[in-house]
Formats: C-alpha cells, structure tokens, sequence
C-alpha cells in the first residue's frame, strides 16, 4: 500500500451545509424554510463558506512542513537560465579604424514578438580587430591572379562557361550585405561549375598601418557554417575528449587544408610571392563544422599590384577586374582589396554554406546587469535577510559591499557561500536564493549579521533568462550604444538554452533523485538525472544503455548503438532535447555539451557516449472500422491520428504520458487497441501499417535512422508474405513516431 499523507479534515462548503440544514428538525421542529431565501440559510451558507476556508488552511500543514523539509535539505528553486548566442560585429570602414575594445556587458536587444523583447549582454571584453572579410573566390587553379595557367584560351568557344569552370565569385562583397550573411548564407563549391574547384581566397579589407592593430597581431578567424545546428541522425560525442583541435605542424601528414597569404613584391622583385600561413590551431576539421582558426598575423601581408593579374586570352581581362561592388579605400584599382588569404582544400573539397568568417565575433547571454542596486541598512539582528531588486539571479554574478556606520564609514566586502556550515562568527558572508533574489545573512555564530547602520550594496549582477529568450539567427541585432565604427552586430547563430525558473513541483520531484543521486554519476538512475540537469541546454528526456556504444559518426552503413558488441564499462546515453516535433533530435553541438557536463560526474575508468534516439516510423496506417452514430470520417480521422501521435510520441507518449519507451516490443493489436480507446470507434475490422526508419517526405532536414531499418515492411495481424510482419521489435536505442499524414480512416456500414 502506498504511503498516502492524511487529509487533516475532508469537510467543505457543500457538505457542511447538507450536515447542518440535516440538524435544523433536531432542533427547531417550527423551522421548515429551507429555501436560499431564507436569512437563517443564509447564515448557514455563510458559515459553511467561512469553515471551508479555514479547511483548507488546515489542509496546507503538511505542505508547509513538507516546504520547510526541503528548505532543511538545502534545496532550492533554481533560477532561469538565459539563451546564449554569438554575435559577429561588422565594422563601417575596416581600413580606416584602429584596434578597440568593447566592454563587456554591451547591451544587444533581440527583434521578438514578446512583449519585452529579451535582451543580451555580451560575456567578455572583446578587442576588435581593423579587418573583416571582403570577397570570397573558388578556382580551379592554385594560381588566383591566373585562371587558366599552361591551358589553352577559350578560343572560339564560349568563353563565359570556360571561366566559369575556372573560377567563381562566391561573394562579391556587397550581396548579400556583410551584415545579412547570417540570415541569407553564401554557398561555397555548390554550383556545377564549381565541382573541380579546390581553392578558396578570402579577400580582406584591414588597416595596413602597423600601430592599428591587424598587422602582427595574434587573432581568432570564426568560421561559422550554416548546417551546424541542424539535428543529426547518426550524432556521437564521446566524453572526456578533447575538442578537435588540426595538427598545424609544419610538414604534418594529417593535414586537411593548408593556408598562405600574400606578400607584395620587396625592393628589387617583379612579383610578390604566397607564402605559408602558420597556423597556430584549427577545429574546423577541413572546414567541415563550423570553428576557430588561429595565427598570427603576417606583418607583411598586403595587396597584390594590377600587374600582376593576367588576362584569360587576348582581349579578355581576369574575370576579377571591375566586378567588386565594395572596393576597399586605398587599395589598387584593378582589385582593390588591402590583402589576400589562400586556403587550398588537400584530401576533399567541402560544400558549404558560409554564415560568417570574422574575426571580431563574441559570446552574448540572455541576462542584463545591474550595478549598484541599494539595498538597505543592517538591524543587527540575526539572519537579517535582504531582497534584489529583481529575481533570477546568474551565478557567481553578484558582488556585495558594504559601507560601515559613522564615522568612519569603513567599506567590507562580502563573500557568497552556499550555506552557514562551519563558518567563523566574523566572516562576512551570505547565502543567496537565485530564484526569489533573497540575500541571507548570518547569526553571529556561523557568519557576522550586517551592524546597525551598515549600509550594504549590490556592486553588480546580472538576471535574466528563460524560454523566451531564445531566438532565431539574425534577430540578436539591435545594438543599444556602440562606437560609430561599428556598422551592425548580429548573431550568427541561434540563441539557445534558454530554461524557465523551476517550479515547486519540479523541485519535489528532483528533491527525491537528488537524496539517491550523489555526486558521482554511477548508476543508470545517476546518468539520466545528471543528464537532465545540463546547464546550457533543454534536455527533455535521457534514456541511459549501458555496455553498448554507438558505431563511428559518418558512417552510412551502421548507425545507433552497435548491440552486437558488448563494452564493460562503456555507457551510451540518448539525448531527447525539449522541443517540439514528431521526432525531436539534438545538434551535434548539443550532444557536446551533455557529454563536457557528465565529465563532471563520470568516473575516470567509465566510457561516456552521448547520441540520438533511433526513431522508428509508422506510416500509410489504413483503418477499416465502424463508427458509432454521429461520428465522420473527417472528425474521426483526425481524432485517430492526434491520439496516436500523442500516444506514441517520445516525450508524451506511453501509459504514463511521459514518452513512449525505448527497445519494447510492439504487436499489431497495440495499434488495434489504441485504435479502441478514440471516442467514436466502435469495431476495427482491419488495420495495417508500413514501418521504416526515414523521415517524413518533405520533412527538412531530411532524416535516415539505422540502415537495417530502410527497407519498408507491413504490419498485419496476418502475415501473407516475406516484408510483412505482426509486430516492431525495438532495439534498446529505438523508439517510435506516426506520421499521421498519411493514416486513412475507411468506414463500414452496416452490422
């Protein structure tokens, strides 16, 4: 039997007006109006409404005790948690502004239909460098100022498909705009004409002065693709390793890509030459994910003359000169750009979508700062406790310091702790609540209380946060105060990770894992709930396999967990992120994430994966029933495919309502009786489905999940050849969906 807490008293206004209008006969036989307009019924009715208040306050004692248990236990609400994001600063005139820095806490409000639009912040100090991105060129050939060198001319051929297989203007500089690139990505090696081409050059604009802080500076090229944030059948992270980081040494065997700049022509020389570029680190892996490219800036980096750019054939000049719509100031006529970078594609060429190349991008959050906030004087007494102006509360945000009576008006500061526990009676310390913004002081024995008089101010810290702070790319744009050589900032990609503060209920119920969870992630109970708990991310559900890992990412053959092996040790966990949709699956980004938050609890000798659920779809489900009286096909169609939908889904699906589980087994009759439970329904008479592991048609991204799962086949209560089938036999990483687009409803008339 269940441990039930007792209701201390079941009386309310209904029944306590029955029990006494029962009591009139005992005793006033000469009372016999029982009617509402009588006034001694009136007086019962108010007494009976006034009793169930009272009721129902009594009825709260165990809820409070309970309360007060969990604040015993130290437990918490814990605070919303703000989106993040990156936003890319174009400057107006990179050749004409010197180095600058931009604080942090430069405020960045967000285009939303909420009725405050969030606002972010950005994290660090940024020192923005005079240079940016101005064209962007694919060829064939590893020589930019020659198209076609030791080849034939076009002759009499068309010469405008001759150059087009030779070279390409990806981005001219001006279309889209630089600022727009983000919403409105450049493909790169994505047209036919293009196909033989393994060359990039990047065209910058920068300030060629040596003080202006380009040249020979130590910078961060920020390569950011737009496919990087798309869900990913086959995503793998593996915790406890190290971020890709490309071996830059020189003469390396595994190099993807390698990198040269430009050097004008010195004294005595005809020609400039293009040289190595030293990089310093890549995680971009080939430029095939979006990353960083580190290096110092060549001091001799610069423009190449116009006599150096060499005609196509007779008549016919590079296919470069004149067609730059955004020239750069003082630069050469033929192609004025202040300098160029080559990145030549060694093993194979990717086709990208290019959101951003800068090199003045930095981190924004969803919160903003308060400085300075008054908030109060000190009483002396013991556990004197103070309120923020606001609620929602970043950690490690907040600074307190305080100013001591007259007169000598003595300034302390003050040191945030997580409890009183085995403190010194002077320390001067608080415990904050994030959620509610409460500051607690000591008692005089396990930390000092403020003195009378004592004046204390919240120096700074941030708040903010929740879902609403999550927004698409390109809508992080609306700058509050930068300086005039900025021209816009926008963030390239989307803001996630925005969390809603907790809620009581939510508390209870993590309270009670949090007793059994310690700080070691062990069990499969302790993986799913340190999984839960990731900071950054919206985690819905975590489903914990043990002894199985998944097979290598990229292979087209063999996807999900590889059941045929086992690995002691080894723990796979499938991340279901919070978001809506048939078959919810997370970013290859976000798999990251969980994987660097459970480094913190693995133990050493465990191997941590994290991937993606395996989603097994059911479709062309066709029904032959009949309907009870009153009931359409339209009407039932719709309510057959919403109550399937929901009872199959991850995250709402199963008796519970809490996801449909994963590596069960499912017979036709499963169908058939959830078929039965849809208002309407009076007798199935047939049903059969199709069941692969493919996305929807149309659905975008386009979706594959394990390869054995590709080729359709029939559910039917009686099979009648070699792709039909009786039941789904999940594996411990699958789950199912419908794809209710497709469900035919077929009423029978009649017996």
């Amino acid at each position: 039997m269940p441990i039930q807490s007792p209701k201390l008293d079941d009386l309310d206004y209904k029944s306590l007006q029955t029990s006494l209008i029962n009591q009139i006969p005992l005793y006033t036989r000469e009372w016999t109006d029982y009617n509402d307009s009588d006034p001694g019924i009136t007086l019962i009715q108010l007494f009976s409404h006034l009793a169930e208040q009272i009721t129902y306050r009594l009825n709260q004692v165990p809820e409070k005790n309970y309360i007060e248990f969990l604040k015993l236990l130290g437990i918490r609400l814990r605070p919303a948690e703000p989106a993040s994001s990156v936003v890319n600063f174009v400057l107006t005139k990179p050749e004409t502004v010197e180095q600058f820095l931009i604080d942090a806490g430069a405020r960045i409000a967000a285009k939303s239909e909420a009725e405050v639009p969030p606002v972010f912040e950005t994290v660090l100090k940024l020192d923005v460098i005079p240079a940016q991105m101005a064209t962007l060129i694919t060829s064939r050939s590893n020589k930019l100022t020659n198209i076609n060198p030791g080849e034939a001319g076009p002759g009499t051929g068309d010469v405008d498909e001759y150059i087009k297989t030779r070279f390409s203007i990806a981005w001219d500089g001006k279309k889209p705009k630089l600022k727009d690139m983000s919403v409105s990505p450049v493909a790169l090696f994505q047209r036919n004409s293009e196909h033989t081409h393994k060359h990039l050059w990047i065209g910058l604009a920068f300030n060629p002065a040596v003080t202006a802080g380009f040249l020979g500076a130590r910078v961060t090229l920020r390569l950011q693709l737009d496919d990087d944030e798309q869900p990913v059948a086959d995503g793998v992270a593996q915790c406890g390793e190290p971020a890709f980081e490309l071996d830059a040494a020189p003469g390396s065997a595994t190099e993807l890509v390698s990198y040269e700049f430009y050097r004008p022509p010195g004294i005595n020389e005809a020609k400039g030459k293009w040289m190595e570029l030293a990089v310093l680190g890549d995680s971009t892996e080939g430029w095939t994910r979006s990353g960083e490219i580190r290096f110092d800036v060549p001091r001799n980096i610069g423009a190449i003359p116009d006599d150096e750019w060499e005609s196509v054939a007779e008549g016919i000049l590079h296919p470069l000169i004149g067609k730059l719509k955004n020239p750069v100031q003082g630069t050469p006529d033929f192609v004025p750009i202040s300098g160029w970078l080559h990145v030549k594609f060694n093993l194979q060429v990717p086709m990208l979508l290019l959101r951003a190349l800068s090199f003045n991008v930095t981190t924004v959050i969803g919160a903003e700062t308060v400085r300075n906030e008054q908030l109060g004087f000190g009483s002396g007494e013991v556990g004197q406790r103070m309120q923020l102006g606001n609620d929602n509360i970043l950690s490690d945000t907040l600074s307190i310091v305080s100013v001591g009576p007259a007169p000598q008006r003595e300034q302390r500061h003050w040191r945030q702790v997580s409890d009183f526990y085995n403190l010194d009676p002077f320390d001067r310390v608080y415990v904050l609540d994030a959620e509610a913004g409460e500051v607690v002081f000591g008692d005089g024995m396990n930390g000092r209380p403020p003195e009378v008089g004592e004046q204390l101010i919240a120096s700074q810290y941030r708040h903010g946060g929740g879902e609403y702070t999550e927004v698409d790319v390109g809508m992080v744009s609306l700058p509050e105060s930068l300086p005039v050589m900025v021209e816009s900032a926008t963030n390239i990609v989307a803001a996630r990770g925005g969390k809603d503060a907790e809620t009581l209920l939510d508390a209870k119920q993590r309270a009670a894992l949090q007793q059994k969870v310690q700080r070691r992630a062990v069990t499969t109970e302790d993986f799913e709930f340190h999984t839960l708990q990731t900071t950054g991310v919206r985690v819905a559900r975590a489903v914990v396999v043990p002894l199985y890992i998944p097979y290598p990412q990229g292979n087209a053959d063999q996807r999900g967990l590889d059941f045929d092996t086992r690995v002691p040790g080894a723990v796979t966990v499938i991340v279901i992120p919070d978001e809506e949709g048939l078959y919810p699956t997370p970013t290859e980004g976000m798999l990251r994430t969980v994987c660097r938050y459970l480094d913190k609890f693995r133990l050493i000798t465990t191997e941590v994966y994290t991937t993606v659920a395996q989603y097994v779809r059911i479709h062309n489900l066709t029904l032959e029933l009949k309907a009870e009286v009153g009931y359409s096909r339209t009407r039932l169609r719709e309510a057959i495919a919403e109550h399937l939908e929901r009872y199959f889904h991850v995250l709402t699906g199963g008796e519970e309502g809490k996801g449909f589980p994963f590596g069960v087994t499912v017979h036709h009759a499963d169908l058939v009786a959830q078929v039965f439970r849809v208002a309407g329904v009076d007798r199935v008479e047939a049903l059969e489905a199709w069941f692969d592991g493919q996305s929807p048609a149309g659905a975008v991204p386009e979706m594959h999940w394990r390869q054995e799962r590709q080729t359709p086949r029939r559910l039917i209560n009686c099979i009648e050849g070699p792709d039909d089938d009786v039941k789904i036999v999940l594996q411990g990483d699958e789950t199912l969906f419908i794809d209710s687009s497709s469900v035919n409803i077929i009423i029978k008339e009649g017996s």
